[in-house]
């Protein structure tokens, strides 16, 4: 029988550890050992390694421990030195964000588009980029977390398709971010991230099955079953904004009538609102008092009563209840997260959603969910990005712990 090499055992002590700290909080030595059922000696020549390294640091957070006996010192992340970058494409503007090890935001940074195409996103993705590697404070793992709209291939960082913004060809991001600045690119749709930074950061329930929708330009849902993403075979879960509704509804940009995308985006609810401030009925709307109105703007005065906002916002919320009982009634989630610009910012989607599911609360799915707007708004997808880096830091820590 093969033994394992001492390299192969070291990595794999290495990893183990940091996945014991992810779970642990702030534990002893002697907690990981346990944890693990591996040696003190073991546990504690890695993590002497690790604290020379400035991963860790120790005695200086409260002990996480239960157990009795003579408390060892507690071990934490170290925050100032390593840092992790995160790019999120939101609202025609790139979102960047640098985070310390426990996922703290230190520095954000927003560089809009000058127009909203693919040359441009990968433009000024690499010009913020540029500017933020100047702003790390300390050491920058190596690599990148992006999220981007469309269909985006995690396995070979690029956007397949994003037909909210009539992109209907591939655009390579990972191969240019590495061709400038050799970093590793990690990328997943945008909403996707914004549900895992929800789900890391934004989740102090611990709730392990929950679904993030991502409402705004695009519309896509980020799914958690016992703790894992569903990423799907063809990078695709979640994709909710084509489920096709109304076989009889406008045109979707993907070819198929009447899907979620079409009935119920920023696109919808702007031609909807534009539709209505023409009727003799909404001549008094709070609209007409805002000449270059905008999505938002229509969420804002729907939310302070005005009828022909409600109006405009009622027509994109049944398909979107719709969708929503579709994933209740397949994923069996526990919580619902709303996001996105639309769902980030609208109190009466988020209010209109729950009283749909209090109408049908009986009904096993319903009675044990709850229904909340999502916490971290603009820079959630950013965060999102950053945590993925984070979730990659074994290999990307141990390459430095390894050099000379």
């Amino acid at each position: 029988m093969c033994s394992m090499r001492y390299e192969d055992m070291e990595y794999e002590n290495f990893k183990n550890i940091l996945g014991a700290m992810d779970e642990l909080g702030s534990p002893s030595r002697a907690m990981i050992a346990k944890h693990l059922s591996l040696s003190r000696t073991t546990v504690s020549n890695m993590t002497a390694v690790m604290i020379e390294k400035n991963i860790l640091e120790e005695g200086k957070t409260k002990l996480n421990e239960a157990s009795r006996g003579r408390p060892g010192s507690p071990l934490s992340y170290c925050n100032d030195t390593w840092f992790a970058l995160g790019a999120a494409f939101y609202s025609a503007s790139w979102n960047f964000v640098i985070c310390n090890l426990s996922g703290r935001m230190v520095e954000e940074y927003t560089l809009p588009l000058e127009e909203v195409t693919p040359k441009e996103l990968v433009s000024k993705l690499l010009q913020g980029i540029e500017y933020m590697l100047q702003r790390v404070p300390g050491k920058l793992i190596p690599g990148i977390g992006i999220g981007a709209p469309g269909v985006v291939d995690s396995e070979n960082g690029a956007i397949l398709w994003a037909y909210d913004l009539n992109w209907h060809h591939s655009t390579d991001i990972k191969r240019a971010v590495k061709a400038r600045f050799g970093l590793e690119a990690y990328c997943l749709n945008r909403y996707t991230l914004a549900g895992l930074a929800e789900f890391k950061y934004a989740n102090p329930e611990g709730e392990r099955n929950m679904v993030y929708v991502g409402l705004g330009s695009g519309i896509r849902s980020a799914i958690f079953v016992n703790g894992k993403l569903m990423e799907g075979a063809s990078y695709s879960a979640g994709r909710l904004g084509h489920i096709p509704l109304d076989p009889h509804g406008p045109l979707c940009e993907c070819g198929k009538r009447g899907c979620l995308l079409a009935l119920a985006n920023e696109k919808a609810l702007s031609h909807h609102a534009k539709a209505f401030l023409t009727l003799p009925e909404y001549r008094d709307s709070s609209l007409h008092r805002i000449p270059s109105y905008t999505v938002a703007d229509i969420i804002a005065q729907a939310d302070a009563g005005d009828p022909c906002s409600l109006k405009a916002m009622d027509m994109i919320v049944e398909p979107i209840i719709t969708a929503i009982s579709i994933l209740v009634d397949i994923i069996n989630p526990k919580k619902i997260v709303l996001g996105g610009p639309i769902g980030y910012s609208s109190s009466y989607l988020a209010q209109r959603v729950r009283e749909a599911a209090n109408r049908i609360a009986a009904e096993t799915p319903y009675r044990v969910m709850t229904i909340e707007q999502g916490k971290l708004k603009d820079n959630g997808s950013a965060l999102g990005a950053a945590a993925l880096v984070l979730d990659k830091k074994c290999d990307l820590l141990y390459t430095e712990l390894k050099k000379a």
